[in-house]
């Protein structure tokens, strides 16, 4: 420990021990953490006055903050001015004063604790700087020897001159002589006993050159022993070859120890004849191998003891004629190897190829040294040697620096007694520059086979296998550059509309066998793309530091890869787009609804839609390379004149038959594909199907002109006609005009389908009985109308007793067709329309007022049959009603004209069932409450045909009540007493009675008397009671006394109820009808 620093210490454990008692003492006498706090502050300021202006200073400001605190610990109270003797002797009382000098005491400790810090700082500063100006001169000295010893190794200007100019021969030896006595005079004074002793002696050849300079001067020379055999100095180079490694020297020992055993005792007697002088050469004797016998070594095993010129020295050669010269072992690259490949000897010039020193290569494994990439190489290289042959290889080396050599080792093998591998002997040829210009002539060529196969590549490669082969492109270009990863960015340009990477990675393990081996052992060089002069991208390769193959040749062709890239990505992206339009186009095509085909300049089709598929049955697949018109069949040419939109409007439609047979019509559009020029390239058909179209076209034309029940043409179509044929090239044109008799009835008491059906049947007989050119139209409800175009007056009354004779020859189902008609000429066009249409209407009228009467009793004879038929009204029965009625009229007093009402009555009261369905009326069991509502319609439906016949228009009332009960349960209308009129009460009594005695499908027949009571117990309800009544009476005299029956048939117990009115169908609330 120096003085300085032991000072420092004890003025730091003296500033320590005064500043806490200080702190005790001030917390005794005054307790108080501002005074504490004030008194830190204080010392604060005179340390920093201390450093700042030294001792002086901080002493002063001690002493001013001693007073301070002094002051206001002990007197806080007192005046200080003015001064006063009480004042001053209160301040410098013993405690207040040893408080008082405490201070500055304390100041002046840290004053010097702190300077001498101080001074301590600035000198390990200046030490620092000191030794970091010796480590730059070390270094650069360092560098200096490094390059200077770099350049004496690649020049090799000292040794081969050398050993050029001493040649090894028998003249050599007195001029040997005298160096080795040159080199023992220097030893001689004062230490000759000492020289004698082996390890003096070793000693001192270790440290004189000139023993070193007579091993580089007699390459054949094995060893220098002294007088006893002990080895003064040993050929490294030469021992190795056994496998005696360099670095355990075998100076000191016995030489004999390195013969074989058969010839170590014949060597040490011939080394005895030596040192007396006996003999001046003796041998030979065989060297052993380090590690035991051997077979085969590189050099000539024999060697001899000779005279070296100087008394105290034995000299050991090694006779030549083996398969090395002992010479090429010593003066060259010499790279002695065991059989682990480890290093037994390596000569300065093969340390110097590795950049390593001379001494540090014994004992380490030689795979070291090798580049990892000749590793496995360098292996099998090894292993050659097991067949005792020589060998050569060219190798990469790993040295230390940063640069890679290449050599080529040559070498001979060791072989043992067992025939093994001992060892292996190499002379190294540098050969970097030959490699180095092979390897930039074979990358270049490389490099230009690389670009010629991209660019051959990139010409024919579709886009969607762009990115696979620009991957391709970067593992061949990082493999010839050895490289680890390679990548290429390509921004967004003017060239280039979207960027891309592309990153692969090459299969090779990554080894740093740098000595920089705690940094990033990885390297990334960078390549620019340029295209006229603009950066569009960078490429990237990873590879191991310190190994860098690139050559400055390599980045203009590297650039030119880049720029086939780019111009291949331009073609990916002009054709990628190309494709989306077609895509895009094709999308489009198949989307819309209208068929597309496309033909080139002969007409061939070259691409067609699914609708297009659809319309003609061919698939584009059969379609293509087939002419327009074989797949497409219409009706007219398609071609822009045939495609003309006509007057008519049909020029653009086409009928197009299918592949299948089947028809469409089509509206076709033709385009022609023409360039900038006006050259054509072949045509665009757009077409779409309007066969439903077309069909809801005619529909709404054939709505629009015909009648919808019919199928005649309607009013609007015949007067167009009209309008038309008026034309002298018609004339005579006659018209005719019909009234359909009985529609309204067929209507009222059927409905409206029986109508309808009339209707439809008279339309029929108008057609058969016209011409196919007559015009025949549905005039109005129903009224007819036919135009007879080039038709006179006599051949119009024979189209008018063709129709009447078809009408009487139709069936009455349910009522016979029957036509009013009329008919009007015009022969020459001197009557205008309207003056013909009233004319044939007038006529028609007029037929209808003739024909009226009988037409109406057609109707009534049809309705009659009817009734008779679909009910279980018969004749019969209409007959007896007719007769009861004249009897029970007479009675009760009715005139004349009620007499036949009544009789009228008595047949057509239920002619209103014509119009209920069949299945209700000859239904056998009970209607139910449905049924019976539709039954209960019968009388209404009688009322609207009497209400719509002249002749029955008087019973109509009668017909509509005949079932109104006398109590007001009956229907329709609910009518009671009186207000039934008085013949619809009659015949209700007459029909009862007529239907309880008479047999029916759904009953029996039953005696009178027993339909008489049932009409007296039905007096007041349901008959009228005074004409039930009367009834009675009148038939009651009209019986002889007994009970018979109106059918032979009936038994008397064979009574039933009846449930319905009129005939027999069930009324729950009246058990009569």
């Amino acid at each position: 420990m120096t003085k300085n620093r032991l000072v420092f210490i004890i003025a730091l454990l003296v500033s320590v021990l005064l500043l806490t008692a200080c702190y005790i003492w001030l917390w005794l006498i005054r307790p108080d953490s501002l005074m504490v706090l004030l008194l830190v502050s204080g010392l604060a300021l005179c340390l920093a006055s201390g450093l700042a202006a030294g001792r002086v200073a901080a002493l002063f400001c001690g002493v001013l903050v001693g007073f301070f605190s002094t002051w206001r610990v002990y007197h806080p109270d007192l005046v200080l001015w003015p001064v006063s003797r009480d004042a001053l002797s209160a301040l410098l009382s013993l405690p207040g004063l040893a408080f008082w000098l405490l201070h500055p005491l304390i100041s002046l400790v840290l004053a010097q604790a702190g300077h001498m810090s101080l001074r301590r700082i600035v000198r390990l500063q200046l030490h620092n700087e000191q030794h970091k100006q010796a480590i730059r001169e070390l270094e650069l000295k360092l560098g200096n020897y490094e390059d200077a010893f770099r350049a004496l190794s690649d020049k090799r200007l000292y040794r081969p001159k050398l050993h050029q100019l001493l040649e090894p021969d028998a003249d050599q030896e007195p001029f040997l002589g005298a160096l080795i006595t040159v080199a023992f005079d220097l030893l001689r004074s004062g230490r000759r006993r000492q020289l004698l002793e082996p390890r003096t002696a070793m000693t001192a050849m270790q440290d004189q050159p000139f023993f070193q300079l007579l091993l580089q001067l007699s390459p054949e020379l094995v060893a220098v022993l002294d007088l006893k055999g002990h080895i003064l100095a040993a050929n490294d180079v030469l021992l190795a070859v056994f496998g005696f490694p360099c670095d355990k020297p075998v100076t000191g020992k016995r030489f004999t120890d390195c013969l074989l055993p058969a010839d170590a005792p014949r060597a040490l007697q011939d080394l005895e004849k030596i040192v007396r002088a006996e003999a001046r050469e003796t041998g030979p004797y065989a060297m052993r191998s380090a590690t035991g016998p051997y077979q085969a070594v590189p050099i000539g095993p024999a060697v001899r003891f000779t005279c070296g010129g100087d008394p105290l020295v034995i000299l050991v050669r090694a006779e030549s004629g083996a398969d090395l010269d002992p010479a090429r072992l010593v003066h060259g690259p010499v790279w002695c190897l065991s059989a682990s490949r480890g290093t037994l000897y390596a000569s300065p010039a093969v340390a110097g190829l590795l950049a390593e020193q001379t001494g540090v290569m014994a004992g380490r494994i030689a795979d070291r040294y090798i580049s990892y990439k000749d590793l496995p190489s360098f292996h099998q290289f090894f292993s050659s040697f097991k067949d005792g042959q020589s060998h050569s290889a060219e190798l990469t080396m790993q040295p230390r620096s940063d640069r890679h050599v290449a050599l080529r080792l040559t070498g001979w093998p060791v072989i043992g007694g067992d025939k093994s591998l001992l060892g292996v002997t190499l002379l190294a040829e540098d050969i970097s520059e030959r490699i180095a210009v092979e390897r930039v002539l074979n990358h270049q060529v490389k490099m230009e086979q690389l670009i010629s196969q991209i660019s051959k590549r990139f010409v024919a490669v579709p886009a969607e296998e762009m990115d696979t082969a620009i991957e391709d492109v970067l593992l061949q270009l990082g493999s010839s550059e050895n490289a680890l990863e390679s990548s290429i960015e390509i921004f967004r340009s003017p060239v280039i509309n979207q960027p891309a990477r592309y990153h692969v990675s090459h299969e090779r393990a990554a080894r740093s066998d740098s000595p920089h081996s705690q940094e990033d052992p990885f390297e990334t060089v960078s390549v620019p793309i340029l295209l006229a002069e603009e950066r569009l991208g960078y490429f990237h390769f990873s590879m191991p530091k310190y190994q860098n193959n690139w050559l400055e040749n390599d980045l203009p062709l590297v650039r030119l890869i880049g720029e086939i890239i780019v111009n291949a990505l331009v073609r990916k992206e002009h054709e990628q787009q190309i494709l989306v339009n077609e895509k895009r186009l094709a999308i489009t095509l198949q989307s819309i609804g209208d068929a597309v085909i496309a033909t080139d300049k002969t007409g061939l089709v070259i691409t067609m839609n699914r609708a297009a598929e659809k319309l003609t049955g061919w698939t584009f697949a059969e379609a293509g390379q087939r002419l327009l018109t074989d797949v497409m069949h219409t009706n007219r040419p398609i071609s822009l004149a045939g495609l003309t939109q006509t007057a008519d409007g049909t020029g653009s439609e086409l009928l197009l038959w299918s592949r299948s047979g089947q028809s469409y019509y089509i509206d076709a559009t033709l385009t022609p594909i023409e360039d900038a020029g006006g050259a054509v390239y072949g045509d665009v058909i757009v077409f779409r199907d309007i066969t439903r179209q077309k069909q809801e076209a005619d529909e709404i034309r054939y709505i629009s002109y015909h009648d919808s029940l019919t199928g005649l043409y309607n009013r609007t179509f015949f007067e167009e006609e009209l309008k038309r044929l008026n034309t002298k090239r018609q004339y005579p044109i006659t018209l005719i005009l019909g009234d359909c008799n009985g529609l309204k009835i067929a209507n009222d008491i059927f409905g409206h389908l029986e109508g309808d059906r009339l209707l439809i049947a008279i339309a029929e007989i108008m057609r058969k009985a016209t011409r196919q050119e007559d015009i025949v139209a549905r005039w109005g409800g129903d009224e007819f109308a036919v135009i007879l175009p080039r038709t006179d007056e006599v051949t119009a009354a024979s189209v008018r007793e063709r129709i009447l004779a078809l009408c009487a020859e139709a069936e009455a189902n349910p009522i016979r067709p029957s036509l009013a008609l009329g008919s009007a000429t015009n022969m020459d066009g001197s009557t205008d329309l309207d003056g013909l249409l009233k004319l044939a209407e007038d006529r028609m009228y007029r037929h209808k007022l003739m024909e009226g009467k009988s037409a109406r009793n057609a109707i009534l004879q049809s309705i009659k049959k009817m009734l008779y038929e679909k009910s279980y009204e018969t004749e019969e029965h209409a007959g007896r009603m007719i007769n009861i009625a004249h009897r029970f009229g007479r009675v009760i007093g009715l005139s004349i004209d009620e007499m036949e009402e009544l009789s009228l009555l008595a047949v057509l009261h239920d002619m209103g069932k014509i119009g209920i369905p069949d299945h209700i009326l000859r239904k056998n069991g009970k209607l139910s409450q449905d049924e019976w509502a539709i039954m209960k319609k019968h009388p209404e439906k009688g009322y609207n045909i009497a209400k719509s016949t002249p002749e029955l228009s008087g019973i109509a009332q009668l017909i509509l009540h005949h079932h109104e009960h006398w109590d007001g349960t009956g229907y329709p209308d609910g009518l009671h007493g009186e207000k039934i009129p008085k013949l619809s009460r009659v015949l209700a009594i007459i029909d009862a009675y007529d239907v309880i005695t008479h047999h029916r499908s759904y009953k029996v027949a039953q005696t009178e008397h027993d339909a008489l009571e049932e009409i007296k117990r039905c007096a007041g309800t349901q008959f009228d009671p005074e004409l039930a009544q009367s009834f009675v009476n009148l038939m009651l005299d009209g019986l002889d006394g007994r009970d018979i029956t109106a059918e032979d048939d009936v038994e008397p117990s064979e009574t039933v109820e009846l449930d319905s009115v009129g005939v027999g169908r069930g009324e729950p609330e009246s058990p009569v009808s």
